[in-house]
């Protein structure tokens, strides 16, 4: 007799061997007649050692109207998936769940309250438990809109060139782009600044003839040529008492009214500088309501101790229009070298 052994046990996917039971059941079949076919077979229901252990994935995504970026008010979809790979189900005993820590979002984000199949927000952190069957799927969702807003100034700027057209403008258009596509963004993303170019008005007739007239008496006072006395003394007229005066080369030195006229009185008079003079070479002035600003190169000749001198350089002068006219505030030179 050849014996052949036909093993076999019937089954389903997600059976409980403990609960269920699984019946093994092993039978020798041989090619000769046997007296006693009750012995033929054996039968086992013993269960497996250990638990059928629970699988499951988990998978997370981010969708939002825009797949590149979001910015203040938008709303941002979290969605995580469940999926049972096991064989047996949970339970309510034994339930899959997860937990999802939101802290970085919620930092640039407020919660919409809407978590879904059960979820929970607590603080910053999502929580989800639930028995999906042997092979099913959960998914759970919630939402975010965006609250945090962030500013970024730039600054520049620009010189007007000096041959601008008056009454012509700078116009800058700053518009605020969403991502690396450049659409035209909507008017609240874009502003517009218009700055008219205004050159300064010239002076009136009357007002400049008035400065060029000041202007002329200053130096007239160092005058001394042909033996005539200078008459420095007349600044007191002519300045605001208490006027600036400031040399800045070849050193610089700044005088009150008085500290300036005493010792040009002095050097004027005792010999020292004689058939001296001072007179303006050009000049550009702006006034700008009750005061003026004048700016303007000038020479000046004599001999100092018998020897001839010459020189030159830059003034500049403030004049304040007073109750009593126009006077200087304020004036500075520099000699050139």
């Amino acid at each position: 007799m050849r014996p052949v052994l036909d093993d076999s046990s019937a089954y389903e996917a997600g059976t409980d061997c403990a609960t269920d039971g699984i019946a093994n059941t092993t039978t020798v079949l041989g090619n000769e007649p046997d007296p006693d076919l009750t012995n033929n077979a054996a039968t086992s229901t013993a269960c497996p050692t250990g638990t059928l252990p629970p699988s499951f994935t988990i998978a997370k995504s981010a969708s939002a109207e825009s797949p590149q970026f979001v910015g203040p008010g938008d709303r941002v979809t979290y969605t995580v998936t469940v999926h049972n790979t096991g064989l047996i189900d949970c339970t309510d005993a034994n339930p899959t769940s997860f937990t999802d820590d939101l802290a970085d979002v919620l930092n640039n984000a407020a919660y919409n309250n809407d978590a879904t199949d059960g979820a929970t927000v607590s603080g910053t952190t999502l929580t989800w438990s639930g028995p999906p069957a042997a092979g099913a799927s959960v998914t759970v969702t919630v939402t975010v809109t965006v609250t945090v807003t962030v500013t970024v100034t730039v600054t520049y700027s620009v010189t007007v060139h000096e041959d601008a057209a008056d009454g012509a403008r700078l116009q800058n258009l700053a518009r605020h782009f969403d991502g690396p596509v450049r659409r035209s963004p909507p008017a609240d993303r874009q502003c517009n600044v218009t700055v008219p170019i205004m050159s300064l008005p010239l002076p009136l007739p009357e007002v400049k003839a008035e400065l060029d007239r000041l202007t002329a008496e200053f130096f007239d006072v160092f005058d001394n040529r042909d033996g005539r006395p200078a008459d420095v003394a007349r600044l007191r007229r002519l300045m605001l008492p208490g006027s600036v005066i400031t040399v800045a080369e070849p050193k610089y030195l700044t005088y009150s009214l008085e500290e300036f006229i005493g010792p040009r009185e002095q050097l004027l008079s005792d010999g020292r500088l004689t058939e001296f003079h001072e007179w303006e070479t050009s000049e550009h002035t702006d006034v700008a309501g009750s005061v003026a600003c004048r700016i303007g190169g000038y020479r000046k000749s004599g001999l100092l101790n018998g020897e001839p001198y010459e020189g030159g350089g830059t003034k500049t002068f403030q004049f304040v229009r007073t109750p009593d006219g126009w006077r200087i505030s304020a004036f500075s030179w520099h000699d050139e070298s």
